[in-house]
């Protein structure tokens, strides 16, 4: 796929928003989810370089191609991945058309509660940087990521007792889930590289 950001733009022209092309809250509180293709190819498959507040979004690549500008940095993936994005970190997307996904915004105040204080240890390393995370296709952990997320979204699809709880109850399993396939791959130390997997140059 062409480059579609070959120069780093302007901090100070990046919108913040709360999901993308929608306006940022000062609060958000909630587990979100949605596929790939519902807000992507609204916008011709890209997403514009971004940023948001208070959100930690994770972009699972089940199948298909996306190149991802994560800071100053370009990345291209075609391989089962998932790319973590902290708060305040900037990033853009130009995915290929028709590819498969899901995207997960967890709010900033489900990760810092006193409930999450036992989790803290195991999920520092995925917010300390913008990460890219290689699954194996049809791995073990591949499977099991997938079907928290297919949990996720039934979840809020039906109004059943203990939804909320739910939902962050299964949004820990797929972080704990990412956090093991970190462990795997020797990237659990944050002093690490930003890619859990090789880079390809983007195509000119």
């Amino acid at each position: 796929m062409k480059d579609f950001a070959t120069q780093a733009p302007d901090p100070q022209a990046i919108p913040q928003f709360g999901l993308y092309g929608e306006a940022a809250v000062e609060d958000p509180a909630f587990v979100h989810i949605e596929n790939i293709i519902s807000r992507s190819s609204l916008n011709g498959w890209v997403i514009r370089p971004h940023r948001h507040g208070r959100m930690f979004q994770l972009i699972c690549l089940y199948e298909g191609e996306v190149e991802v500008r994560l800071e100053d940095e370009v990345h291209c993936r075609d391989e089962p991945c998932v790319i973590s994005i902290p708060s305040g970190a900037v990033h853009g997307f130009r995915f290929a058309p028709g590819t498969e996904g899901r995207v997960l915004t967890l709010a900033e105040p489900l990760l810092s509660d006193e409930s999450y204080s036992r989790c803290q240890p195991y999920f520092e390393p995925l917010f300390a940087r913008p990460l890219i995370t290689a699954f194996a296709p049809g791995s073990a952990l591949l499977l099991q990521l997938q079907q928290f997320l297919q949990q996720i979204e039934r979840e809020l699809n039906r109004p059943d007792t203990g939804r909320a709880l739910m939902c962050e109850w299964l949004a820990r399993a797929v972080l704990m889930t990412l956090r093991r396939q970190l462990e795997i791959q020797g990237q659990s130390d944050t002093r690490g590289p930003m890619s859990s997997a090789p880079s390809r140059p983007s195509a000119g």
